[in-house]
């Protein structure tokens, strides 16, 4: 196995090293899957995930910044958060890529995985990899805005992510405080759809007056129409 992988040691590693902790890195999940039925009772008290210790275990035996930035990504697509939280609490590098280039917090977008995105983001994570206009990124707007992840919403603002039909979206879920993030980086409380649809229509339509009351509040126009709808007072007395 170390002869096949000569590729991956790094200058200065020993193939005990590499071999040793390729060996641990590849026994790791069928380990955790087979310890599930029982130790359920035995990992609550320790605190850590199975995963954790084992990523623990690595560590203690030397394993480098190397491993950790590879461990990285394989962590995030594996859904393992507390694996990532440790991985970095001990020096992995948040914008490593793994062989294929590819780094965390694509790999978090990549399984909607909105908890590690927020995790990654507020840790330094980059989304250098992504253009602004990059449909995997306003997917992520929209599914943010709709979960109510708004740290999200914020760290994509500030990346230069189109707000005006996120403006919508936040305004059919009832997310005020997504519809302020919006309106502060420059969003157009009057933007229409191309059948005519806004921020206040959505608002009205789901009865969400809270949200009407805000964007009333600030300059939303009541007599807009469109291809579909003829006035905002339609949707009010349905």
């Amino acid at each position: 196995m170390i002869k096949k992988n000569k590729a991956l040691v790094q200058k200065g590693d020993t193939d005990w090293t590499f071999g040793q902790t390729l060996a641990l890195l590849l026994l790791l999940v069928p380990l955790r899957d087979l310890w599930r039925p029982f130790g359920g009772a035995v990992q609550k008290p320790l605190g850590r995930s199975w995963a954790t210790r084992s990523c623990s275990e690595l560590i203690n035996l030397g394993a480098g910044s190397y491993y950790k930035d590879l461990s990285l990504v394989s962590a995030t697509q594996d859904r393992h958060l507390d694996v990532v939280k440790y991985l970095l609490e001990h020096g992995a590098n948040v914008n490593s890529e793994d062989r294929h280039g590819s780094t965390a917090v694509q790999a978090a977008i990549s399984c909607k995985d909105l908890k590690t995105v927020e995790y990654l983001l507020d840790h330094g994570a980059n989304l250098n990899k992504y253009d602004v206009k990059d449909q995997s990124i306003i997917d992520l707007l929209f599914d943010a805005i709709e979960r109510c992840f708004n740290a999200i919403v914020k760290h994509l603002l500030e990346y230069g992510v189109n707000a005006e039909y996120a403006l919508i979206s936040a305004s059919y879920s009832n997310n005020l405080d997504a519809m302020k993030l919006l309106l502060d980086y420059g969003a157009d409380v009057n933007f229409q759809t191309k059948n005519g649809d806004t921020a206040l229509r959505g608002a009205v339509q789901m009865g969400h007056l809270n949200i009407t009351a805000y964007l009333v509040e600030h300059g939303a126009d009541m007599t807009l129409t469109g291809e579909k709808y003829h006035s905002i007072f339609s949707w009010a007395i349905l």
